[in-house]
């Protein structure tokens, strides 16, 4: 988390360099630069979801995961990224209000998940192996 952050701050802070090798239009490096900066908050949440998504499957809990990942990612990325980008018309920076919104969720609802254990329940190998 600590490297995701050093480096999404990094490339927050020379974005305007960075942007500027590609446009000299100061409005789209503007929106630009808005976005590097939720996607700050953005790379935190993509961090929780990563860990815990991955624990969850090699644990051998593979469907709720995947289910909370489909309602979340509808739920936010596309209703609430409609709604901020084009319904209140916050453009490209509502879309990525709504993807910070989704990965967030996403990682609350995962460590939630793994907090109430019930993935020990589930199991990839069984073993019929007595060890007395």
């Amino acid at each position: 988390m600590l490297v995701t952050c050093i480096a999404s701050v990094s490339v927050w802070l020379l974005g305007k360099q960075l942007l500027g090798i590609f446009t000299d239009n100061e409005t789209i490096i503007q929106i630009a630069l808005s976005v590097l900066f939720i996607d700050i908050v953005l790379e935190h949440g993509r961090v929780t979801v990563l860990l815990f998504l991955f624990t969850l499957r090699s644990a051998g809990d593979i469907v709720v995961p995947v289910i909370i990942e489909l309602f979340c990612m509808w739920f936010f990325a596309v209703c609430c990224g409609y709604l901020f980008g084009i319904v209140w018309g916050f453009g490209l920076a509502g879309m990525w209000i709504a993807f910070a919104m989704d990965e967030w969720s996403r990682g609350i609802v995962l460590a939630l998940r793994w907090r109430t254990q019930k993935w020990k329940k589930r199991s990839l190998i069984q073993s019929n192996v007595n060890l007395e």
